[in-house]
């Protein structure tokens, strides 16, 4: 944005569903089926996964998901990408073997 000739940047907002960097550190090596430098990815799997945690916790359809969710990230994924990451890690079981790490069942011992 630019104010009376100079530039100013907004700082990024943290939205209440954006992970927090400890529950990044515990989800990510779960969410990463390649390396975060793979030269295909296109969108940072952290902004992804706010995407989709914001999604979860708006209870709104994919295509109403703001397109300035991602604050002041330069590569904001739209809507499909975090639809389409979602779709991937549910195929490979992602999110399954975090509960199973998460919540490890009691057996009663």
């Amino acid at each position: 944005m630019n104010l009376g000739g100079r530039l100013v940047v907004n700082e990024p907002q943290v939205l209440p569903s954006d992970v927090t960097d400890d529950e990044w550190s515990f989800v990510a090596p779960y969410l990463t089926l390649i390396t975060e430098q793979a030269p295909q990815r296109k969108h940072e799997l952290r902004e992804l996964f706010n995407g989709l945690r914001w999604m979860v916790r708006a209870g709104a359809p994919w295509r109403m998901m703001p397109g300035d969710l991602v604050h002041a990230c330069v590569n904001a994924p739209p809507w499909e990408a975090v639809y389409q990451q979602t779709q991937r890690w549910l195929k490979w079981g992602c999110f399954e073997a975090i509960v199973h790490v998460a919540f490890p069942r009691f057996d009663g011992a």
